[in-house]
């Protein structure tokens, strides 16, 4: 390796770290999934934020993106009547989620 690569390997690791701090400072979100509704029904948080769907239920439901941000492919929980399930949202705009199941859903604004 020459001297020259160095400096640019410390600037890329440096880049990297700097990159990754305002994703790991958004934090975490967490929605109950109810009998009939996600709690709360809407919100706002950071890109970079951990979604949490934490089941408060006896029933059955699951989580399933119907629509998002141009780019974002759609992705969904299994059906599930206990524990959680978590996605990362790293790209800004509005999503709408839905139990495909009892129809219910919910919006996350993504700034």
């Amino acid at each position: 390796m020459s001297r020259r690569s160095i400096p640019a390997l410390v600037c890329a690791a440096v880049a990297a770290v700097a990159l990754a701090i305002p994703v790991m400072a958004a934090g975490l979100k967490t929605i109950k999934v109810h009998d009939a509704s996600f709690s709360p029904g809407k919100v706002s948080v950071r890109h970079g934020t951990t979604v949490k769907w934490q089941w408060a239920s006896s029933l059955t439901h699951n989580v399933t993106l119907i629509k998002g941000p141009r780019g974002v492919s759609r992705f969904h929980s299994r059906d599930m009547s206990r524990g959680s399930y978590s996605h990362v949202l790293t790209r800004k705009g509005t999503y709408t989620f839905m139990c495909t199941i009892h129809g219910f859903r919910m919006t996350v604004r993504v700034t």
